[in-house]
């Protein structure tokens, strides 16, 4: 550790995802995990004392993380509810640095035992799909918010630097990281990725879809929240006969009638909802193999394919791809964490660091 790092704040490795932001403090362990989503007064509304600064664009803020996702559907007209991250990449940059500056101004708080007079240096995964422009947004925003220095990683290689895998040896590494917002398929082999995929698809798109299932099969209109809970308690890609009976209540408000309204769903009629975003994401994982060399192909077998992200917990996802690929296929777990692990290793492995960081186009 140089002198340096003792009047440094905590370095810090981020999962700034679609659903949720992990951040790890360097010697702390984790320090964040809430929500990707804030919520802002507008312009024109009633003033409210801000929890951070204001935006450029938009008025105060009233709350971040959890406080601010419980106010999805319920907030009165002079509240805005905002998910700055979409499809991966930063769709409102003033929020995103709210929403991170929050943070920070949380991490500053910790105990230590030295002042702090410069910021972190911090680790990011970005989306392998992401172009120059979006990548740029993100180290902008994190040196607008306090960093010191900032270094992107490609997510599937942050997850597999997780997982404690050989990413620099010759052996070919597949996995398939489903998230909030995307869903990225990875082969990685020597320090780099061979191929890749990404996909606008994840939990957000399944909460939709369990949404629109619902109110075409039911009449029954529900919130963003009540189908994502729905996709917890019951989500299934794979059909077994252990849970096939599980049931719960949904309420929302009838269509025709205008009324509250309560339904009983059980866990067949939600895979026949978000089947088909498995089916698209089973599709791209096939033509990926279908480009793979033959001797990266052998590898996989042995090692089989990795599940990572948050969406790969839903029951059956591994049974799905094993029955669809015909290769053993395991998951982590704690699959949402892999790619904040990851960030925080690196933080504390220069040399790999130098060989994994995306460098083109972000000096």
């Amino acid at each position: 550790m140089s002198i340096l790092d003792h009047f440094t704040d905590y370095n810090l490795g981020i999962d700034f995802g679609t659903s949720n932001t992990r951040i790890i403090a360097q010697g702390k362990g984790l320090v964040i995990k809430e929500p990707t989503v804030i919520a802002r007064q507008r312009r024109k509304g009633i003033s409210s004392r801000p929890l951070s600064s204001e935006g450029t664009s938009g008025g105060q803020i009233i709350a971040v993380g959890k406080k601010a996702k419980m106010m999805i559907g319920k907030q009165p007209h002079q509240i805005e509810i905002i998910e700055p991250i979409a499809g991966g990449v930063i769709v409102d940059f003033d929020s995103a640095l709210s929403l991170i500056s929050h943070f920070f101004s949380l991490i500053k708080q910790l105990p230590g035992k030295w002042f702090k007079f410069f910021g972190p240096k911090v680790i990011i995964g970005v989306y392998s799909g992401s172009t120059e422009v979006e990548r740029r947004a993100v180290k902008a925003m994190l040196l607008k918010a306090g960093a010191r220095e900032v270094f992107l990683v490609e997510r599937p290689m942050a997850a597999a630097i997780g997982l404690d895998l050989p990413v620099e040896r010759s052996g070919g590494i597949m996995l398939v990281d489903i998230g909030g917002g995307s869903t990225e398929i990875a082969v990685i082999s020597l320090g780099g990725i061979v191929l890749n995929r990404s996909l606008s698809l994840g939990g957000k798109q399944m909460d939709e879809a369990i949404g629109s299932y619902l109110r075409m099969r039911y009449g029954i209109l529900v919130g963003s929240l009540t189908s994502e809970k729905v996709k917890i308690e019951l989500g299934c890609v794979f059909q077994t006969k252990e849970g096939s009976a599980k049931k719960m209540v949904v309420r929302g408000r009838d269509l025709e009638s205008g009324l509250p309204k309560s339904i009983c769903v059980n866990r067949q009629e939600v895979m026949e909802a978000i089947l088909p975003i498995a089916q698209k994401i089973m599709s791209e994982i096939g033509h990926l193999l279908e480009e793979l060399p033959a001797e990266l192909i052998n590898d996989i077998l042995k090692r089989g394919i990795g599940l990572t992200g948050g969406v790969s917990q839903i029951s059956g996802f591994d049974r799905l791809v094993s029955e669809e690929t015909k290769m053993p296929v395991w998951l982590d777990e704690s699959p949402g964490s892999v790619i904040v692990k990851g960030c925080e290793r690196l933080l504390e492995n220069q040399l790999l660091l130098d060989r994994v960081k995306l460098v083109s186009g972000l000096k």
